[in-house]
């Protein structure tokens, strides 16, 4: 069994199979060049914007779970469900009113 030349013509005979195998004890070089350059084609990542309807979902959140801590709190104190819903209503307006202002002043100076 011959495969490009190499091998034996036919195993009878050697006590191999005549199986070849690759000759792993050889090493791979690398050349001097290699590696180089890889830091000049990638640069720093840009910082992308985060997407608006994101940041506003986020807020609107943040407003709900204020006013779920408020009515959890007033619910453990014994007001009464009219109470609560007024207070917990309040909140939420004026945080609502704080939130549109800053909206409103961060699109005046983008």
């Amino acid at each position: 069994m011959s495969y490009n030349g190499i091998g034996l013509s036919t195993p009878r005979g050697s006590g191999t199979n005549g199986l070849i195998s690759k000759n792993r004890s050889t090493l791979n070089y690398r050349r001097p060049d290699y590696g180089k350059g890889k830091d000049e084609e990638f640069d720093v990542p840009q910082q992308r914007k985060p997407n608006p309807e994101l940041v506003a979902y986020e807020q609107k959140r943040a407003i709900e779970v204020k006013c779920a801590t408020l009515q959890y709190e007033l619910e453990d104190e014994g007001l009464d469900d009219e109470e609560i819903e007024k207070q917990v209503s309040a909140l939420r307006e004026r945080l609502t009113e704080i939130l549109k202002k800053a909206t409103e002043e961060a699109a005046a100076r983008a």
